[in-house]
């Protein structure tokens, strides 16, 4: 693994818990557009309420945030950092970073079916992530 790949910042638990509020606003934002038919933003949405939940997952339970240049760096740093990040949350976080730049940048349209998958994977990991940091702290979790 290369010293990009591994870049890390400080993130506090007080950072963390914001990282997650934002999360959770951009994953409902996400429900919220797939349902007025915007999917590419929706799609969006989804992917960055993921990428905040990482965050704040790592912020929480490690001190620490990704700083890499690729967001799939994140990866690495959850398998290491949290305890918990199973090949299930690997495989959805995964899933998600692997079509950011297709959502954000192709041309193509994306579907109703193709984004509802985005959402969900998304809602799936957030829950996930509230999880998890409150298994640590019982007044974060709902």
């Amino acid at each position: 693994m290369s010293a990009q790949e591994m870049r890390t910042r400080p993130l506090s638990r007080t950072e963390a818990k914001r990282s997650l509020s934002k999360a959770k606003g951009s994953i409902e934002s996400a429900r919220l557009l797939l349902g007025n038919a915007q999917y590419d933003t929706a799609g969006l949405a989804a992917i960055h309420g993921a990428i905040l939940a990482s965050d704040a997952v790592l912020g929480y339970t490690a001190g620490l945030r990704n700083a890499a240049k690729d967001h799939k760096a994140v990866v690495t740093l959850l398998k290491k950092n949290v305890r918990g990040f199973t090949k299930t949350q690997e495989r959805q976080i995964s899933g998600l970073l692997n079509m950011k730049n297709e959502v954000a940048y192709s041309s193509r349209l994306f579907t109703h079916d193709e984004t509802r998958i985005l959402v969900d994977q998304a809602t799936r990991y957030l829950e996930w992530v509230v999880s998890t940091i409150g298994q640590i702290d019982g007044s974060i979790a709902g």
